[in-house]
Protein backbone atom coordinates (compact mmCIF):
# COMPACT_ATOMS: atom_id res chain seq x y z
CA UNK A 1 0.00 0.00 0.00
CA UNK A 2 2.73 2.45 1.04
CA UNK A 3 4.69 1.37 -2.42
CA UNK A 4 1.47 2.51 -4.37
CA UNK A 5 0.97 5.58 -2.72
CA UNK A 6 4.61 6.89 -3.19
CA UNK A 7 4.70 5.55 -6.83
CA UNK A 8 1.09 7.87 -7.31
CA UNK A 9 2.52 10.30 -5.58
CA UNK A 10 5.84 10.32 -7.88
CA UNK A 11 3.27 10.52 -11.21
CA UNK A 12 1.35 13.33 -9.49
CA UNK A 13 4.32 15.40 -9.13
CA UNK A 14 6.00 14.28 -12.54
CA UNK A 15 3.06 15.47 -13.77
CA UNK A 16 3.11 18.99 -11.91
CA UNK A 17 6.10 19.11 -13.14
CA UNK A 18 4.68 18.92 -16.39
CA UNK A 19 2.15 21.21 -16.62
CA UNK A 20 4.19 23.96 -14.48
CA UNK A 21 6.98 23.34 -17.46
CA UNK A 22 4.60 23.44 -20.17
CA UNK A 23 2.82 26.61 -18.68
CA UNK A 24 6.55 28.86 -18.81
CA UNK A 25 7.02 27.13 -22.11
CA UNK A 26 3.91 28.70 -23.51
CA UNK A 27 4.31 31.97 -22.20
CA UNK A 28 7.85 31.98 -23.67
CA UNK A 29 5.77 30.48 -26.83
CA UNK A 30 3.58 33.42 -27.10
CA UNK A 31 6.05 36.46 -26.04
CA UNK A 32 8.65 35.35 -29.16
CA UNK A 33 5.36 35.07 -31.63
CA UNK A 34 4.48 38.01 -30.56
CA UNK A 35 8.02 39.74 -31.24
CA UNK A 36 8.97 37.72 -34.44
CA UNK A 37 5.74 39.12 -35.59
CA UNK A 38 6.41 42.39 -34.98
CA UNK A 39 10.10 42.13 -36.41
CA UNK A 40 8.14 40.64 -39.52
CA UNK A 41 5.55 42.78 -39.94
CA UNK A 42 7.23 46.07 -39.41
CA UNK A 43 7.44 49.30 -40.99
CA UNK A 44 4.83 49.45 -44.03
CA UNK A 45 3.54 45.98 -42.93
CA UNK A 46 2.38 47.49 -39.55
CA UNK A 47 -1.25 47.49 -40.56
CA UNK A 48 -1.24 43.86 -41.37
CA UNK A 49 0.39 42.76 -38.10
CA UNK A 50 -3.20 41.08 -36.72
CA UNK A 51 -2.63 38.82 -39.51
CA UNK A 52 1.04 38.13 -38.63
CA UNK A 53 0.41 37.32 -35.36
CA UNK A 54 -2.13 35.06 -36.26
CA UNK A 55 -0.20 33.06 -38.60
CA UNK A 56 2.54 33.05 -36.28
CA UNK A 57 0.53 31.51 -33.22
CA UNK A 58 -1.25 29.05 -35.62
CA UNK A 59 1.97 27.92 -37.61
CA UNK A 60 3.43 27.64 -34.13
CA UNK A 61 0.80 25.52 -32.31
CA UNK A 62 0.62 23.04 -35.98
CA UNK A 63 4.56 22.45 -35.52
CA UNK A 64 4.54 22.31 -31.81
CA UNK A 65 1.93 19.39 -31.83
CA UNK A 66 4.11 17.48 -34.45
CA UNK A 67 7.21 17.89 -32.34
CA UNK A 68 5.68 16.94 -29.36
CA UNK A 69 4.58 13.56 -31.30
CA UNK A 70 7.49 13.09 -33.50
CA UNK A 71 10.36 13.57 -31.97
CA UNK A 72 12.63 11.84 -31.01
CA UNK A 73 13.73 13.48 -28.04
CA UNK A 74 10.25 13.32 -25.96
CA UNK A 75 10.83 16.47 -23.79
CA UNK A 76 11.04 18.47 -27.04
CA UNK A 77 9.16 22.13 -27.51
CA UNK A 78 8.74 23.35 -30.92
CA UNK A 79 8.09 27.57 -31.34
CA UNK A 80 9.33 30.26 -33.66
CA UNK A 81 12.95 30.52 -34.52
CA UNK A 82 15.08 33.86 -33.63
CA UNK A 83 17.36 33.12 -36.96
CA UNK A 84 14.74 32.34 -38.97
CA UNK A 85 12.85 35.37 -37.78
CA UNK A 86 15.31 37.34 -38.60
CA UNK A 87 16.28 36.23 -42.39
CA UNK A 88 12.52 36.80 -43.13
CA UNK A 89 11.56 40.12 -41.80
CA UNK A 90 14.76 40.58 -43.93
CA UNK A 91 12.68 38.97 -46.93
CA UNK A 92 9.39 41.04 -46.61
CA UNK A 93 11.27 43.75 -46.45
CA UNK A 94 12.62 43.63 -49.73
CA UNK A 95 9.76 42.29 -51.39
CA UNK A 96 8.03 45.32 -49.68
CA UNK A 97 10.58 47.22 -51.33
CA UNK A 98 10.62 46.21 -54.69
CA UNK A 99 6.48 46.61 -54.71
CA UNK A 100 6.70 50.06 -53.84
CA UNK A 101 9.36 50.92 -56.01
CA UNK A 102 6.90 48.99 -59.22
CA UNK A 103 3.54 50.75 -57.82
CA UNK A 104 3.19 52.70 -54.34
CA UNK A 105 -0.49 51.95 -54.33
CA UNK A 106 -0.46 47.94 -54.51
CA UNK A 107 -1.57 46.06 -52.53
CA UNK A 108 1.21 43.97 -49.78
CA UNK A 109 -1.10 41.96 -47.62
CA UNK A 110 -1.59 38.91 -50.59
CA UNK A 111 2.32 39.12 -52.02
CA UNK A 112 3.40 38.75 -48.56
CA UNK A 113 1.83 36.03 -47.37
CA UNK A 114 2.03 34.64 -50.42
CA UNK A 115 5.48 34.97 -50.37
CA UNK A 116 5.73 33.55 -46.87
CA UNK A 117 3.90 30.30 -48.11
CA UNK A 118 6.53 29.80 -51.22
CA UNK A 119 9.49 30.05 -48.82
CA UNK A 120 7.48 27.97 -46.38
CA UNK A 121 6.88 25.15 -49.17
CA UNK A 122 10.42 25.11 -50.21
CA UNK A 123 11.90 25.30 -47.07
CA UNK A 124 9.68 22.06 -46.10
CA UNK A 125 11.08 20.29 -49.07
CA UNK A 126 14.32 21.02 -48.30
CA UNK A 127 14.48 19.90 -44.91
CA UNK A 128 12.67 16.41 -45.92
CA UNK A 129 15.42 16.11 -48.70
CA UNK A 130 18.47 16.65 -45.51
CA UNK A 131 16.58 14.20 -43.49
CA UNK A 132 16.16 11.44 -46.58
CA UNK A 133 19.45 11.63 -47.41
CA UNK A 134 20.70 11.98 -44.04
CA UNK A 135 22.88 14.93 -45.37
CA UNK A 136 22.09 16.70 -42.43
CA UNK A 137 24.43 14.65 -40.58
CA UNK A 138 26.72 16.67 -42.20
CA UNK A 139 26.36 19.58 -38.89
CA UNK A 140 28.55 17.22 -36.53
CA UNK A 141 31.59 18.07 -39.02
CA UNK A 142 30.66 21.99 -38.91
CA UNK A 143 33.72 23.58 -36.93
CA UNK A 144 32.51 25.86 -33.80
CA UNK A 145 34.33 29.52 -35.47
CA UNK A 146 31.06 29.04 -38.18
CA UNK A 147 28.34 28.13 -35.40
CA UNK A 148 29.72 31.11 -33.77
CA UNK A 149 29.84 33.23 -36.39
CA UNK A 150 26.03 32.41 -37.51
CA UNK A 151 24.71 33.12 -33.90
CA UNK A 152 26.73 36.28 -34.03
CA UNK A 153 25.29 37.65 -37.38
CA UNK A 154 21.60 36.31 -36.00
CA UNK A 155 22.16 38.40 -32.67
CA UNK A 156 23.28 41.77 -34.99
CA UNK A 157 19.89 41.02 -37.07
CA UNK A 158 17.86 40.60 -34.11
CA UNK A 159 19.41 44.03 -32.24
CA UNK A 160 18.66 45.95 -35.87
CA UNK A 161 15.17 44.39 -36.20
CA UNK A 162 14.40 45.21 -32.28
CA UNK A 163 15.83 48.82 -33.13
CA UNK A 164 13.33 48.87 -35.84
CA UNK A 165 10.55 47.75 -33.78
CA UNK A 166 11.47 50.29 -31.10
CA UNK A 167 11.93 53.35 -32.98
CA UNK A 168 9.44 52.76 -36.19
CA UNK A 169 13.06 53.61 -37.76
CA UNK A 170 15.53 51.56 -39.61
CA UNK A 171 18.86 52.09 -38.70
CA UNK A 172 20.29 53.61 -41.84
CA UNK A 173 22.59 56.31 -42.16
CA UNK A 174 19.34 58.80 -43.97
CA UNK A 175 17.52 57.82 -40.72
CA UNK A 176 20.07 58.38 -37.74
CA UNK A 177 18.65 62.15 -37.27
CA UNK A 178 15.27 60.50 -35.88
CA UNK A 179 17.40 58.44 -33.25
CA UNK A 180 18.09 62.25 -31.47
CA UNK A 181 14.98 62.26 -29.64
CA UNK A 182 14.61 62.59 -26.46
CA UNK A 183 11.53 59.99 -26.42
CA UNK A 184 13.32 57.96 -28.68
CA UNK A 185 16.78 57.95 -26.34
CA UNK A 186 14.01 57.37 -23.45
CA UNK A 187 12.77 54.23 -25.41
CA UNK A 188 15.85 52.51 -26.35
CA UNK A 189 17.28 52.99 -22.74
CA UNK A 190 14.50 51.64 -21.34
CA UNK A 191 15.24 48.36 -23.66
CA UNK A 192 18.71 48.14 -22.99
CA UNK A 193 17.81 47.98 -19.26
CA UNK A 194 15.49 45.08 -19.90
CA UNK A 195 18.27 44.06 -21.93
CA UNK A 196 20.59 44.38 -19.00
CA UNK A 197 18.44 43.10 -16.33
CA UNK A 198 17.47 39.36 -18.68
CA UNK A 199 21.25 39.16 -18.75
CA UNK A 200 22.70 39.39 -15.53
CA UNK A 201 18.97 37.28 -14.15
CA UNK A 202 18.00 34.78 -16.69
CA UNK A 203 21.53 33.14 -16.94
CA UNK A 204 21.93 32.90 -13.34
CA UNK A 205 18.74 31.95 -12.51
CA UNK A 206 17.99 27.90 -12.51
CA UNK A 207 14.17 27.68 -12.42
CA UNK A 208 12.20 27.40 -15.85
CA UNK A 209 10.05 30.35 -14.67
CA UNK A 210 12.79 33.02 -14.53
CA UNK A 211 11.94 34.51 -18.01
CA UNK A 212 8.65 33.85 -17.64
CA UNK A 213 8.59 36.16 -14.39
CA UNK A 214 11.49 38.73 -15.92
CA UNK A 215 8.98 39.40 -18.90
CA UNK A 216 5.56 39.35 -17.46
CA UNK A 217 6.98 41.65 -14.68
CA UNK A 218 8.30 44.79 -16.82
CA UNK A 219 5.60 44.74 -18.13
CA UNK A 220 3.77 45.42 -15.11
CA UNK A 221 6.18 47.54 -14.04
CA UNK A 222 6.49 49.70 -17.35
CA UNK A 223 2.88 50.33 -16.68
CA UNK A 224 3.64 51.10 -13.19
CA UNK A 225 6.34 53.60 -14.24
CA UNK A 226 3.63 55.18 -16.61
CA UNK A 227 0.98 55.52 -13.70
CA UNK A 228 3.75 57.10 -11.93
CA UNK A 229 4.88 59.80 -14.03
CA UNK A 230 1.00 60.83 -15.20
CA UNK A 231 1.41 59.30 -18.54
CA UNK A 232 -2.06 57.76 -19.46
CA UNK A 233 -2.70 54.38 -21.81
CA UNK A 234 -3.48 56.72 -24.62
CA UNK A 235 -0.56 59.06 -24.32
CA UNK A 236 1.69 56.21 -24.00
CA UNK A 237 0.33 54.63 -27.13
CA UNK A 238 0.62 58.14 -28.91
CA UNK A 239 3.90 59.19 -28.17
CA UNK A 240 5.08 55.64 -29.32
CA UNK A 241 5.22 53.82 -25.78
CA UNK A 242 3.04 51.34 -27.08
CA UNK A 243 2.09 49.58 -30.05
CA UNK A 244 -0.74 50.44 -32.20
CA UNK A 245 -3.78 48.29 -31.68
CA UNK A 246 -3.89 46.14 -34.54
CA UNK A 247 -6.62 46.48 -37.11
CA UNK A 248 -9.47 43.25 -36.40
CA UNK A 249 -8.81 40.26 -38.64
CA UNK A 250 -11.52 37.41 -39.65
CA UNK A 251 -10.33 33.86 -39.54
CA UNK A 252 -10.20 33.12 -43.06
CA UNK A 253 -7.80 32.76 -46.14
CA UNK A 254 -6.79 36.49 -46.49
CA UNK A 255 -5.80 36.08 -50.55
CA UNK A 256 -7.03 34.35 -53.22
CA UNK A 257 -5.97 32.33 -56.06
CA UNK A 258 -6.52 35.01 -58.23
CA UNK A 259 -3.88 37.34 -56.55
CA UNK A 260 -1.52 34.64 -58.07
CA UNK A 261 -2.27 36.31 -61.26
CA UNK A 262 -1.29 39.71 -59.52
CA UNK A 263 1.89 38.56 -57.35
CA UNK A 264 4.92 40.38 -58.66
CA UNK A 265 6.76 37.79 -60.16
CA UNK A 266 8.92 39.90 -62.21
CA UNK A 267 10.61 40.55 -58.47
CA UNK A 268 11.36 36.77 -57.54
CA UNK A 269 15.13 36.58 -59.26
CA UNK A 270 15.83 39.77 -57.29
CA UNK A 271 14.35 37.69 -53.65
CA UNK A 272 15.66 34.57 -54.63
CA UNK A 273 18.86 35.07 -52.51
CA UNK A 274 16.52 36.16 -49.95
CA UNK A 275 14.59 33.02 -49.69
CA UNK A 276 17.78 30.88 -50.34
CA UNK A 277 18.76 32.83 -47.12
CA UNK A 278 15.40 31.40 -45.31
CA UNK A 279 15.48 28.35 -46.45
CA UNK A 280 19.46 27.73 -45.59
CA UNK A 281 18.97 29.41 -42.00
CA UNK A 282 16.02 27.68 -41.32
CA UNK A 283 17.68 24.28 -41.89
CA UNK A 284 21.15 25.16 -39.99
CA UNK A 285 19.04 26.21 -37.51
CA UNK A 286 17.65 23.56 -36.64
CA UNK A 287 20.07 21.39 -36.78
CA UNK A 288 21.40 23.66 -34.63
CA UNK A 289 19.22 23.40 -31.90
CA UNK A 290 19.09 19.63 -32.25
CA UNK A 291 22.66 19.29 -31.27
CA UNK A 292 23.00 21.75 -28.71
CA UNK A 293 20.36 20.07 -26.83
CA UNK A 294 21.94 16.79 -27.65
CA UNK A 295 25.44 18.28 -25.87
CA UNK A 296 22.61 19.31 -23.03
CA UNK A 297 21.42 16.42 -21.93
CA UNK A 298 24.34 13.90 -23.15
CA UNK A 299 21.87 12.70 -25.42
CA UNK A 300 22.00 11.51 -28.99
CA UNK A 301 18.93 12.61 -31.36
CA UNK A 302 17.61 11.28 -34.46
CA UNK A 303 18.25 14.19 -36.95
CA UNK A 304 16.75 12.31 -40.13
CA UNK A 305 13.60 11.95 -37.54
CA UNK A 306 13.61 15.73 -36.22
CA UNK A 307 14.35 16.94 -40.16
CA UNK A 308 11.22 15.07 -41.42
CA UNK A 309 9.31 15.71 -38.22
CA UNK A 310 9.81 19.33 -38.78
CA UNK A 311 9.23 18.93 -42.63
CA UNK A 312 5.98 17.37 -42.18
CA UNK A 313 3.79 20.97 -40.70
CA UNK A 314 5.64 22.96 -43.20
CA UNK A 315 4.96 21.15 -46.07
Amino acid sequence: MISRSLYFGSRARRAMHDILGGGAASVLGITFGLSYALLIFAGPLSPYLSYGVAATFISSAVLATFIALGSSLPFAVAGPDTSTAAVTGILMAALVERIGAANPTAPLLAPVLITLGLSTIVTGIVLCCLGLTRFGRAIRYVPYPVVGGFLGATGLLIVLGAIRVITGYPVQLGTLFHFTNMITISELSAACAMALVLYLTWHRSRTPFGLPIILVGGVIVAHLVFWIIGLTPEEAHLTGWTFEPPPASTFMLPWHAADLAQYPWSAVPDLLGNMIAVVFVTAASTLFNTTGIEVAVHREANLERELNIAASPIS
